[in-house]
């Protein structure tokens, strides 16, 4: 994200290194996301406990013969958006060999990618304890090395003592988080990269399990659907966001399969809420049930005007900030990426998100690929394409998302409007969060590209500066598939634009956690960092 000229950061405190520590990542989703816990009070976007929505819910036919496999009581299952199990064979009666799908398996897109994983476990009883191996998955080596583990969340399938299903249980709410079992992952005697897995089931309950933590095509649209409902609604936090927020939700495409790529359009509020009404709305017009106002979004507040206070552009003059997501659906810790970044621009009551609004028009895409999603791939479309490959000419027919977010690129690019364009992607075998950039042919834009990783770096614990790769040999490289990165959404435009847009990047992060934490320094004028220092000399 750019930095406020205004805001600043706060200190954030050391995240734990251990890929398994409780909680690390599990209650900022509440439900599947990465990341810290969110702060007490702080709305968050993405839906709390909801469970993957099935294919039959959907009207999908995915062309593979069976999703459900039954041994006895215990029942193996994958047949939901985003789920991926090709086969499952019981070794004993506690230990079962799993493969995954390869992308498109049994068509002929079929690809060898076979890394995500995603199913549901039924039956087991509370105290039994279940091996779960997959003999043949994709080498993933240096994911594995320091202590990764995957996910699981308990569901509320469970039946309480008199029969009755526990829809209110105190399963129901709880999120997905790391197995606490260590995983052994090693290549077999056969070639073969092994890695398998213990769990102890703590009730009868059914039981997801995910390489990392899910974000689905369904969860998307239920997380628009609730920032669409708090933006409608007669509360505070509703005034709130109307005031000093406006938001748009389009439709930027439809996918291959008929899919919505949704696109959500941020900026400054220009003091009126949607369809025109004041913004604090008419008290007398109030539901008498509606939430009450909480102190933390009080209206008085509310009614300060934040523009006689600073310089701010008019809309047409503020640049484009272009954020886009999920091109390579198995990349999951780039989707909750994404959801951090949408919770902090629509907070009302952040000095430095309603700066960043005040400068920039955020166009956020957060699933380019939810064929893929939706069919559990971890790297491909439904037609087998690499799609962040296909940048430099799009086929409107073949791949729609990539044709639309290159037109909204280039459009803004024209209008010499456009200012950062960020790829949200993940990474297996580097640690922390890098980005890729361009090098500027003519060497003017260089330090400029440059510049921003730096700011990146000193204001984010995660961010490796190390890491990241500015070079023109990374932007000519080829893949081990063959494919060459020029295709890529940051060369291609780079090219496109002739190097006239600087801030063009890749942005990676790991699955894991960080290889090294930097120093965050306080912000300058802030009250608490004062009261903190001066606590500190007394004590």
């Amino acid at each position: 994200m750019p930095l406020a000229s205004d805001g600043g950061v706060s200190r954030v405190a050391p995240a734990t290194r251990g890929a398994h520590s409780p909680r690390a990542s599990g209650e900022s989703r509440g439900g599947s996301s990465s990341g810290p816990e969110k702060p007490p009070g702080r709305w968050c976007p993405w839906a709390e406990g909801r469970a993957p929505v099935s294919w039959e819910a959907c009207g999908f036919a995915p062309g593979v013969a069976d999703a459900r496999w039954r041994f006895g009581a215990r029942l193996f299952s994958a047949d939901f958006d985003g789920g991926n199990l090709a086969r499952v064979e019981s070794v004993t009666e506690t230990t079962f060999h799993l493969w995954t799908r390869t992308d498109n398996q049994g068509t002929p897109h079929e690809t060898h990618h076979r890394t995500w994983f995603h199913f549901r476990v039924d039956g087991c009883r509370a105290g039994e304890t279940l091996t779960f191996s997959f003999p043949d998955f994709n080498k993933q080596k240096t994911l594995f090395s320091d202590d990764f583990r995957p996910t699981y969340r308990v569901h509320a399938t469970s039946r309480s003592q008199n029969g009755e299903p526990e829809t209110a249980s105190r399963f129901h709410m709880r999120a997905y988080e790391r197995i606490p079992e260590p995983v052994s992952a090693r290549p077999g005697r056969d070639g073969a990269f092994r890695v398998s897995f213990k769990h102890r089931f703590d009730s009868d309950a059914s039981v997801f399990f995910a390489l990392s933590f899910p974000f689905s095509y369904a969860d998307v649209g239920a997380m628009l659907d609730r920032v669409d409902a708090k933006f409608r609604e007669r509360s505070s936090h509703g005034e709130a966001l109307r005031a000093r927020v406006s938001y748009a939700r389009s439709l930027l495409a439809t996918s291959v399969e008929g899919r919505k790529v949704e696109m959500v359009t941020i900026t400054a509020a220009d003091g009126k809420g949607p369809r025109g009404e004041p913004a604090d709305g008419d008290a007398s017009a109030r539901d008498a049930s509606a939430e009450p106002r909480d102190a933390r979004f009080d209206a008085k507040q509310l009614s300060h005007n934040f523009l006689k206070t600073r310089t701010v552009p008019r809309l047409e003059d503020r640049e484009v900030f272009v954020v886009t997501c999920g091109v390579h659906p198995g990349e999951k810790p780039a989707n909750h990426v994404w959801n951090g970044a949408l919770e902090f621009l629509l907070r009302a009551d952040d000095a430095r998100a309603a700066r960043l609004r005040e400068l920039y028009v955020f166009q956020l895409v957060p699933m380019l690929n939810p064929d893929g999603a939706f069919r559990g791939h971890f790297r491909h479309d439904a037609l087998g394409q690499n799609l962040n490959r296909h940048y430099e000419n799009p086929d409107p027919e073949r791949q729609p998302a990539c044709y639309a977010a290159k037109a909204l690129l280039t459009g803004a690019a024209r209008d010499e409007r456009l200012g950062f364009f960020i790829d949200l992607h993940a990474h297996a075998n580097k640690r922390g969060v890098f980005a890729f950039g361009n090098s500027d042919l003519r060497g003017d834009g260089d330090v400029e590209t440059r510049a921003y990783a730096q700011l990146c770096a000193l204001n984010s614990p995660h961010f490796d500066l190390n890491h990241c790769n500015f070079s023109r040999k990374n932007m000519r490289a080829v893949d081990k598939n063959g494919e060459r990165k020029s295709g890529t959404g940051r060369v291609a435009l780079f090219r496109e634009t002739r190097g006239r847009v600087p801030h063009l990047y890749t942005v990676e992060a790991n699955y894991n956690c960080s290889r090294l934490l930097n120093r965050v320094t306080e912000k300058s004028g802030d009250a608490k960092s004062e009261e903190r220092r001066e606590e500190g000399g007394a004590s």
